[in-house]
C-alpha cells in the first residue's frame, strides 16, 4: 500500500527554511511526485525475519533494501 504525503505535512516538514508565499508555492511545485510507503502485514514478528542493505544501488547509487523472511511450516 502506498500513499504520497498531504501537502500540509509535506509543508509543516519545512519549517525552519523560511519560505513563505511565493518561494514556498514555487518549492512545493518541485514535489508534486513524491509517495510515501507503508508496509501492513499480518504476520507475528520472527528474529530470523530482517531487512538489510544489499550491495547492489539503484539508479541514485543509493544500496536497495533486501527484505528476508523465513517463514515457519
Amino acid at each position: 500500500m502506498s500513499q504520497g504525503p498531504l501537502p500540509n505535512a509535506w509543508v509543516a516538514s519545512q519549517n525552519g527554511r523560511g519560505l513563505w508565499g511565493e518561494a514556498l508555492a514555487a518549492e512545493m511545485h518541485g514535489y508534486n511526485h513524491q509517495a510515501g510507503l507503508k508496509i501492513v502485514g499480518e504476520m507475528l514478528p520472527q528474529e530470523r525475519n530482517h531487512v538489510t542493505l544489499a550491495d547492489e544501488k539503484d539508479q541514485y547509487g543509493l544500496p536497495i533494501a533486501r527484505v528476508t523472511v523465513l517463514m515457519v511450516r
